[in-house]
């Protein structure tokens, strides 16, 4: 029984390649496909592969097997795909999976194997499929601690840098002008249950319909006299719908982009 495994993938470097390149980074995209054929997410991707001279490694789930009731609820057609890999293929796409099951840790780890098997890199930069992300200030990255994570302040798995020796100094967070960006159905959920709730909810899309009402019926009696202020927590992870996304990048918002932070946000989850 189950559906079959869809796997499909596609590399740049010939059979004949056995040495390894020196980059000074390398650009792992993992995570489920959700809103990554968005041009402003591709063209943020497309812009950290470029400030950072830095190859693209893609590993991507595409469909609703164990995806939340924030991301993806159908599979995403495959010419989208394809033309999301042509732009960053005007970048650096060294190689690309996608398939249909296997958890982000998985992806993450497969992501980090090739980039060891084909590079000699000093950062791993593990980003989102479905973030909009600014461009990398010059020379910010060589200025790093070689033995600290860094993570991004609006929730930390929008974008981490990853030494290559083993980070023995921690964590350290930083200012970024990134925001995801939400699949039509996962705002509707979260606008309805709010972010947090939407959370909890799990897995399983038919658990939404359900979850929603017990939660809206719950907003109607609340001794607080007013919903929002109970079940919409104050969080940057809420997120924008694609159409917002060529609105979302400032001259204000860039102008602290990647700036370091002395102590751990509360918005970092």
């Amino acid at each position: 029984g189950g559906q079959p495994v869809k796997k499909r993938s596609c590399a740049f470097w010939t059979s004949a390649t056995t040495m390894q390149e020196t980059v000074l980074a390398v650009v792992c995209v993992t995570g489920y496909v959700r809103t990554f054929p968005t041009p402003a997410v591709l063209d943020g991707i497309f812009n950290l592969s470029a400030d950072l001279r830095a190859p693209i490694i893609v590993n991507l789930a595409n469909g609703n097997q164990t995806d939340t009731a924030k991301g993806q609820r159908f599979t995403v057609e495959d010419s989208l795909l394809s033309d999301a890999f042509r732009r960053l293929n005007e970048a650096w796409l060294h190689s690309w999976t996608v398939s249909s099951v296997g958890s982000w840790r998985d992806r993450k780890y497969d992501c980090h194997n090739v980039a060891n098997r084909h590079f000699v890199y000093s950062w791993l930069v593990d980003v989102r499929p479905d973030v909009i992300y600014a461009p990398i200030p010059p020379g910010w990255l060589k200025n790093l601690n070689e033995t600290i994570e860094y993570h991004s302040d609006n929730s930390d798995d929008f974008i981490q840098f990853v030494p290559a020796i083993s980070a023995t100094n921690g964590v350290r967070y930083f200012k970024c002008a990134c925001t995801v960006v939400r699949t039509p159905e996962a705002m509707d959920v979260i606008a309805a249950v709010g972010l947090v709730n939407a959370h909890r909810i799990g897995s399983s899309w038919s658990n939404v319909t359900h979850f929603g009402q017990k939660v809206l019926a719950g907003q109607r009696t609340s001794r607080r006299g007013h919903a929002s202020a109970y079940y919409y927590l104050p969080t940057m992870g809420k997120g924008i719908c694609a159409s917002d996304a060529k609105r979302f990048l400032r001259d204000r918002d860039l102008l602290t982009a990647y700036q370091l932070l002395d102590r751990r946000p509360w918005s970092a989850g």
